[in-house]
């Protein structure tokens, strides 16, 4: 067993992790700014260019436009498995199990993590996309094969665009990120004790009989 020093330290580290979590949820993490003729529209009608964006927002706005599925996914990959994760670390590491128990609870903390870690991610890797492969370009690409699409591909054709997207990452952008790689190493080190511990018992079992 790990000295009770270590093992308050990793229990307030699954807590941090957590509480970080939660925080990467409420902060702004990108600027998105639309220019070309959308840009225009907004300057007449009082409306800012550029708004800023946290993962609440994203979520809320996805559900505004109907893309249900889309934000399902979002908010089961980027927000529910996570925390459901570091819980299930909680409860692997501090609440007392039987070996069965644990067994399950580690093979459950394994998948839960491989998903969510790696989402967390993928989700600032599409933000960080910017303008060639990222948001900006598929919003550009739905303006262009929508209704509207044979429209602004004539008007781009004389050089007036309909929609420039232009992403700005925040500096608070890095608290995700950050969150995304505490929730590996926290998880790695507590599978490891875990790992240890279950082996342990299990000789401790064979000797027995």
């Amino acid at each position: 067993r790990p000295s009770p020093l270590l093992s308050h330290a990793t229990l307030l580290s699954i807590m941090g992790t957590l509480v970080l979590l939660f925080c990467s949820f409420y902060v702004d993490i990108v600027e998105i700014q639309m220019d070309g003729l959308v840009g225009m529209f907004k300057d007449v009608t009082n409306q800012p260019r550029a708004e800023r964006y946290n993962m609440l927002r994203i979520v809320s706005e996805l559900r505004h436009h109907g893309n249900f599925y889309l934000q399902a996914v979002l908010v089961l990959y980027t927000m529910l498995l996570p925390v459901l994760y570091l819980l299930s670390l909680l409860c692997l590491w501090a609440a007392p199990l039987s070996p069965r128990e644990q067994i399950g609870i580690f093979a459950l903390c394994q998948t839960m993590g491989a998903w969510s870690s790696l989402v967390v991610v993928a989700y600032l890797g599409a933000v960080l996309g910017g303008e060639k492969y990222g948001i900006a370009q598929f919003l550009e690409l739905v303006v262009y094969h929508q209704n509207t699409g044979p429209l602004c591909s004539g008007l781009r054709q004389i050089g007036v665009e309909c929609l420039i997207v232009r992403i700005s990452m925040l500096q608070l952008a890095a608290l995700p990120l950050f969150t995304a790689i505490a929730l590996t190493v926290v998880g790695s080190y507590v599978y490891r004790r875990a790992y240890l511990a279950m082996h342990i018992g299990k000789s401790s079992s064979s000797v027995d009989q």
